[in-house]
């Protein structure tokens, strides 16, 4: 599900989105139709993380969470923040935005993506947005693990923290409590993941429901947009939702061969397309072409499963190793593991 989300994005990107922002010119007047829609792919990601990090959290200390969570992101931003900066100062004369090393270095040092100080600095892909959106969210269980907080707890936190966000729009500090618009998402993938847990608990069930009236409230405040288009994407979020609740709750498997491999592409290809791929299509002098598109989307699919084969496979263990030894060393996490389910 991950992949064809992410794939949804890189075609909204490609075909429709870059071009109308006029980052590039290559767009694609056969997919724009329905491809305009694709950005709801970011959406579907923030729900998958909301149940995938309660996962990954689960029976760890905050030393072995903090540790996995690190190797998972930083060898693939590393690498694809590096590309995007190479390939945009080889082909300045293309490049939407000028970058600077300054930019580079607050990248690799990840300056860029301190909650409170990242505003301060300009990311390399603008698409990288999103990052700075769920490292909030894994500070939150980050802190649940080391206060031994219960998820259900901070579900809960969250839930009410959004609602108030939505209640008063004009406060200073909305976005904040909304994750800007997305509290609702990441609350219904934490709620999927503690209802596979128990779904008899009905305050699960309840909060599970809530979340998905905040989710779609985020859909329906668009007030800049047409009536029906934010009625399309709230379609298409609960029909998105209808396939990840049963998987999510267990009922079904629908682990396909690799499975693995498109799920693991995933995040470096997402990481790597947005502003290279406007680079390279205005070199390429792509304008409404569905071929560019469909080849541009190939090469980074294809560029993407590289760094996930010879940069992420062999170097995500290695370093997650390396600073649980380094954690332990200065900082002795707690004995035993702590299940913060309810």
């Amino acid at each position: 599900m991950r992949f064809f989300a992410c794939f949804a994005v890189v075609v909204y990107h490609f075909s429709y989105s870059c071009q109308d922002q006029g980052r590039t010119e290559m767009f694609s007047s056969f997919l724009a139709p329905v491809s305009k829609y694709g950005f709801l792919g970011v959406d579907i990601f923030f729900v998958i993380s909301g149940y995938f990090i309660l996962l990954t959290a689960h029976g760890r200390d905050w030393c072995s969470f903090a540790a996995a969570r690190f190797s998972r992101l930083y060898p693939g931003l590393a690498t694809c923040g590096l590309f995007t900066f190479l390939i945009s100062m080889v082909w300045i004369g293309f490049c939407w935005r000028p970058l600077h090393f300054r930019n580079l270095l607050t990248h690799l040092s990840g300056l860029s993506f301190i909650p409170g100080v990242s505003g301060h600095f300009v990311f390399l892909d603008s698409a990288y947005w999103t990052l700075l959106i769920e490292i909030k969210y894994y500070i939150l269980v980050f802190l649940c693990l080391v206060f031994r907080i219960p998820f259900f707890s901070l579900l809960v936190g969250m839930f009410f923290s959004s609602l108030m966000g939505n209640l008063f729009p004009h406060f200073k500090y909305a976005n904040y409590l909304t994750f800007y618009g997305f509290g609702g998402h990441f609350i219904v993938g934490g709620s999927i993941y503690l209802l596979r847990q128990d779904r008899a608990q009905r305050l699960l069930w309840l909060l599970f429901v809530g979340a998905t009236g905040l989710a779609l409230l985020h859909y329906l405040n668009h007030s800049d947009s047409p009536l029906h288009y934010n009625i399309v994407c709230a379609l298409v979020f609960i029909s998105c939702l209808a396939i990840l609740l049963p998987a999510g709750l267990g009922f079904w498997n629908y682990r396909w061969p690799f499975t693995a491999f498109l799920g693991g592409i995933t995040y470096p290809l997402y990481l790597i397309h947005h502003q290279a791929g406007c680079v390279l299509a205005q070199r390429l002098g792509l304008k409404d072409s569905l071929a560019g598109v469909f080849f541009l989307t190939l090469f980074f699919a294809f560029f993407a499963a590289a760094i996930y084969l010879i940069v992420e496979k062999p170097s995500i263990p290695w370093l997650r190793n390396h600073i649980l030894l380094l954690l332990n060393r200065f900082a002795p996490c707690s004995k035993g593991s702590f299940y913060a389910g309810r």
